[in-house]
């Protein structure tokens, strides 16, 4: 199971977990203006965090919301910095806060399990409470 790879990774790791809430903001001029649109300059930049952090960090947790902000291009980005995590062999978690109705919340572990934004974990919020 996924969740005892977690625990296997903090054990050899340490419980470190990157965040990548890659706003646009922390990402220096000079390195945008190396790339010809903001998908690849927010990917190469994620990558680097990646390569430079991956023997030390247990996982790595990429927070949607700073995507999504970005339309397509910003969720093409998500998608690629998601697939970068998984094929280094790490553990990626999808911030995404998600909290709905059962059906709803079918569609998400579907996206987020199954589909383009295939992840590890997913973050949650209960708030809707519990279907009847």
């Amino acid at each position: 199971m996924i969740i005892d790879r977690l625990y296997e990774e903090v054990e050899n790791k340490g419980n470190v977990c990157i965040g990548l809430d890659t706003n646009l903001s922390y990402i220096p001029a000079v390195f945008l203006n190396k790339y010809t649109n903001i998908e690849d300059g927010i990917f190469e930049f994620n990558k680097k965090i990646i390569d430079a952090t991956m023997d030390h960090a247990a996982c790595f947790k990429v927070q949607i919301a700073y995507y999504e902000a970005l339309g397509i291009k910003g969720l093409m980005a998500y998608k690629r910095t998601l697939e970068y995590i998984r094929s280094s062999g790490c553990i990626a978690i999808s911030d995404t806060k998600r909290g709905d109705i059962s059906d709803t919340a079918k569609m998400y572990a579907k996206a987020h399990f199954e589909g383009d934004f295939e992840t590890d974990f997913i973050t949650v919020n209960p708030y809707m409470g519990m279907d009847r």
